[in-house]
């Protein structure tokens, strides 16, 4: 399966190969939820509900660029139901993939190493409406941490978690106390 996005139509197709050299249309997703800019950076991931023993549903991430001054873009979530042609999403209100502004083009991964967290995702912590005005020393842009993604069934709805994944945690030192300071240039404190 190949999800592509129609990023000024502000909708995601579908297509199908046996071979991969030969493409067939199946359909298509959206417009729905955010369209306030172009659609881009699709993902499309199966996913077992955690509090739902033997249930899985399908997760259709859109990366949604904006040209706002108070976002400049973000991701949103549907979650529904994929049968290898077309997905139809269970509510056409996403949830934001990353509440935060610098969180864009996130991919995923499964299964990795084999017998680990069903999914993981990776994505690009910059924005669009300054990212090209960022300095380039001594680097310019980075990636977040890596999340491992759940879903649970709550009060009526399905809802997309994430937590860091585990092996970050042998990269923590001891908690230190600052106490208190004032912050300066120049001034390096851990």
């Amino acid at each position: 399966v190949m999800v592509v996005s129609r990023a000024a139509q502000r909708r995601i197709s579908f297509y199908v190969s046996a071979n991969l050299k030969t493409w067939r249309y199946t359909g298509n997703f959206g417009p729905a939820g955010d369209t306030s800019g172009v659609w881009e950076c699709p993902d499309l991931f199966a996913l077992p509900v955690a509090n739902r023993p033997g249930e899985t549903r399908w997760v259709l991430k859109v990366d949604v660029q904006q040209q706002q001054p108070d976002t400049g873009g973000g991701g949103q979530v549907f979650i529904g139901r994929f049968n290898g042609r077309t997905f139809r999403a269970s509510s056409l209100h996403p949830q934001s993939l990353d509440l935060g502004e610098d969180y864009y083009a996130s991919a995923s991964w499964s299964d990795l190493p084999a017998g680990g967290p069903p999914v993981i995702t990776l994505g690009w912590m910059d924005n669009w409406l300054y990212a090209q005005r960022t300095p380039t020393a001594p680097w310019r842009g980075v990636m977040a941490f890596p999340r491992r993604l759940s879903l649970r069934w709550q009060n009526g709805a399905y809802h997309l978690l994430q937590r860091p994944i585990a092996a970050l945690a042998r990269l923590r030192g001891a908690p230190r106390s600052l106490g208190a300071f004032t912050a300066a240039r120049g001034r390096t404190l851990l």
